[in-house]
C-alpha cells in the first residue's frame, strides 16, 4: 500500500526486490514512504517529485481506472512495479498483470459505477494524498477525460476490438482446454464480446462495458482547467563539452493552446537578471512536425565560455493564463546545465588477460586482474564508478565502496565471480582482445573516465602504462600488479640463474650468456620498448649449464628492446639499446 512502516527493513519485506535483491537494500523504497505519508501536505508536491514521478503514475493510474483495471494498486494493492530511475533519480510506477480488466469481476462490484475518485477500498496514500492536491487531482481528471474522448471512444476502439476477434477467433475456437475451469463455450468467447451476463464473472461485454464505464466517468468527474504539462525534457547531449550546443527537446500537454513556452537561464542567480531564450513548436530541429507541442530551443556554444555550472528553469503559459514553472520548487530544487567534465586521478594502470603463474586472488586462483592506480593528490570514492568490457554499457561493474588514497593501487580481479568479494568484476577479459573502460557514475552520464582497447594477449606478460600512471599502455618488462610499473624484478632474487647482455649496445648482433645452476624450464623472448614481440630466442627445458645466444638485432631498426626471461615461472626483463 505504501504505508510508511518505520526504518527497519524488515518491515517491508512484503515489497519484491526485483534487481537490487544481492544486497535487499529499501533505503530508496523506505525514503519514498517516508516522504510520500510524513511530509505535511503544503510541501508534499515539493518533496515528492524530487523523488516520484508524479505525471507518470497520475496517467497509468487513470488507464487502470477507465479500463476496469481493479487489481492493481489502488483496489486489491497488488500488480504493479516501482522502477528508480537513476538518471532521474525518482521512481517510476509501472502497472502490469492487466487480466481482469474490462468487465471480469471476482468481488461483486459494478466496475462500471464504481467512483473514479474512490476506486481504492482502503488507505493508499499515494491515491489519497495526491488527490488531496487541487493540481494533481486536476490533472488526473484532464487525463481520464482525454481517455474517454479519444482511445475509449466507442466509434475509436470497437473497430481495434474486432481485428483483434477476428485475429484471434481461430485459436480460440481450437483451444480444447478453455472449457476446463469454468466450462466457457465456443458461444461464450464469440459473445463475450458485445453481450452481458455471460456468467458472474463476466458481466458486461467487452464493448458494453467501455461504454457504460464511459457514461459514468462523465457523470462523475470534475473538470477545471490545468496548468501545462511537462510530459518530458531532453537535453542533448546531456553533458556538453565547451565546443558543443546544447538542444533542448519538450513535450507538453494541455487542455488549452500553450501560449509561450521560455527558459530562463543564470550564470551567476545572484549577479541580476537571466538570459531569456524561447522555445519553438516549428517543425524544427528536433521537432519533426510543426504545431505538436514537441518544442525545441538550441542554446549556442558561444553562450557559454567556462565550465561553472548554469541555473536555469523553464516556464509554460497556456492561452488561459495558467503557468507551469519547471522543476516544482524551482528555488529550492533548482536544475543546472553543467559544462564539461573533469576526470578524476585515477586509471587504468595495468592489466593481465591470461594469468598462468603471476599471481593469485585471496581464493588461491589465478584469475585476470586490472590495476586502477590513484595519480592524484586528493583520496577518490570509487563506490559510484564502473568498469566494463563493453562500452555500450558502462554501469556493468560498479567498483567497491572504498577510498582509494593518492599513489595507491587496487587490484581486481576479472573472473566473473562476484560471489568471491567485492573486488571480483562480474566479467573476465578475453585474452584475444578486447575493450576495458572505467566510467564515471550516473550523476555524471557515466563519462569516460580512462579506457583502452587492447588486442592479443599471451600468458603471463601484463600491460600497462609507462612512465607510471601517465604514459601510453605497453608490455611490461615484469607485470607489477599492486606496485609501481617501473619496478623490476632484482636479479639476485632468482638465485638458479645468472644471465648477462654481453656488448650492449649494439649495432648489428647481440650476444646473451644463460648460466644454469639446475634444471629449469626456459623461455626467452625480445619485445620492443612498445610492447611488440620481436623473436623468440628459447622455449624449452634446459640443463645446468652455461649457454650463448647470437640474435641478429639489425633487422630490429634502431631503438631501446627488452629481453624477456621467463624460468620456472619466475620472470625478469633486461633492456639493451640497438644503435
Amino acid at each position: 500500500t505504501l504505508e510508511y512502516k518505520g526504518t527497519n527493513a524488515s518491515s517491508y519485506n512484503t515489497y519484491e526486490l526485483q534487481t537490487n535483491e544481492d544486497e535487499s537494500n529499501y533505503s530508496d523504497l523506505i525514503q519514498l514512504t517516508d516522504v510520500l505519508n510524513n511530509t505535511p501536505i503544503e510541501d508534499l508536491q515539493c518533496e515528492l517529485e524530487k523523488i516520484f514521478n508524479v505525471n507518470n503514475f497520475l496517467k497509468i493510474y487513470a488507464i487502470d481506472i477507465a479500463t476496469g483495471h481493479w487489481d492493481n494498486y489502488g483496489a486489491n494493492q497488488n500488480n504493479y512495479y516501482l522502477y528508480h530511475n537513476q538518471f532521474t533519480g525518482q521512481f517510476e510506477f509501472l502497472s502490469y498483470d492487466c487480466d481482469n480488466v474490462l468487465g471480469i469481476d471476482w468481488l461483486g462490484i459494478d466496475w462500471t459505477e464504481r467512483n473514479i475518485y474512490n476506486w481504492n477500498f482502503d488507505d493508499r496514500p499515494l491515491v489519497e494524498r495526491l488527490f488531496q492536491i487541487d493540481e494533481y487531482k486536476d490533472r488526473f481528471s484532464y487525463y481520464m477525460d482525454q481517455l474517454i474522448n479519444t482511445v475509449l471512444l466507442p466509434e475509436n476502439i470497437n473497430p481495434h476490438i474486432d481485428s483483434i476477434k477476428e485475429l484471434i477467433t481461430p485459436a480460440a475456437i481450437a483451444d480444447e482446454y478453455k472449457g476446463y475451469d469454468w466450462g466457457y463455450t465456443n458461444d461464450d468467447f464469440l459473445n463475450g464480446f458485445d453481450t452481458d451476463d455471460i456468467d458472474g464473472h463476466t458481466p458486461y461485454g467487452i464493448k458494453n462495458f467501455i461504454e457504460q464505464r464511459n457514461d459514468n466517468t462523465i457523470s462523475q468527474i470534475e473538470l477545471n482547467d490545468i496548468d501545462p504539462i511537462i510530459q518530458s525534457l531532453q537535453q542533448i547531449p546531456p553533458l556538453p563539452q565547451l565546443s558543443d550546443t546544447v538542444l533542448f527537446l519538450l513535450h507538453l500537454e494541455d487542455d488549452g493552446e500553450i501560449y509561450q513556452a521560455q527558459v530562463d537561464i543564470y550564470f551567476d542567480y545572484d549577479g541580476g537578471p537571466p538570459d531569456i531564450f524561447y522555445f519553438n513548436d516549428e517543425g524544427l530541429l528536433g521537432d519533426e512536425i510543426a504545431d505538436d507541442n514537441i518544442y525545441t530551443f538550441l542554446l549556442p556554444s558561444s553562450f557559454y565560455t567556462y565550465t561553472s555550472p548554469m541555473l536555469y528553469w523553464i516556464v509554460f503559459s497556456d492561452d488561459s493564463g495558467n503557468t507551469t514553472v519547471y522543476p516544482n520548487c524551482y528555488l529550492t530544487n533548482p536544475v543546472y546545465l553543467t559544462i564539461g567534465y573533469t576526470p578524476p586521478g585515477i586509471v587504468i594502470n595495468e592489466l593481465i588477460a591470461k594469468n598462468d603463474s603471476i599471481i593469485t586472488d585471496a581464493g588461491g586462483e589465478y584469475e585476470d586482474y586490472i590495476e586502477l592506480y590513484n595519480k592524484s593528490d586528493s583520496t577518490i570514492y570509487l563506490g559510484d564508478k564502473y568498469l566494463s568490457d563493453d562500452f555500450s554499457n558502462p554501469s556493468k561493474w560498479k567498483l567497491p565502496e572504498i577510498n582509494l588514497q593518492p599513489d595507491n593501487y587496487i587490484l581486481l580481479w576479472a573472473d566473473n565471480d562476484t560471489d568471491q568479494g567485492d573486488d571480483h568484476c562480474d566479467f573476465k577479459l578475453s585474452s584475444s582482445g578486447e575493450e576495458l573502460g572505467l566510467f564515471a557514475g550516473v550523476s555524471d552520464y557515466f563519462s569516460v573516465i580512462d579506457t583502452i582497447t587492447f588486442g592479443g594477449q599471451s600468458a603471463n606478460i601484463s600491460l600497462g602504462r609507462l612512465p607510471n600512471g601517465t604514459g601510453n599502455f605497453t608490455f611490461l618488462p615484469v607485470p607489477s600488479p599492486g606496485m609501481n610499473n617501473g619496478h623490476v624484478l632484482p636479479e639476485d632474487t632468482v638465485i638458479n640463474f645468472a644471465f648477462y647482455i654481453l656488448g650492449n649496445p649494439y649495432t648489428n648482433t647481440s650476444s646473451l650468456l644463460l648460466q644454469l645452476t639446475k634444471l629449469s624450464e626456459i623461455k626467452i623472448d625480445i619485445y620492443s620498448i612498445s610492447g611488440q614481440h620481436m623473436e623468440s630466442v628459447e622455449n624449452k627445458i634446459l640443463d645446468t649449464g652455461n649457454y650463448f645466444y647470437t640474435v641478429n638485432t639489425m633487422k630490429f631498426g634502431k631503438g631501446i628492446y627488452f629481453v624477456r626471461l621467463e624460468t620456472n615461472g619466475e620472470i625478469s626483463a633486461y633492456k639493451f639499446v640497438v644503435l
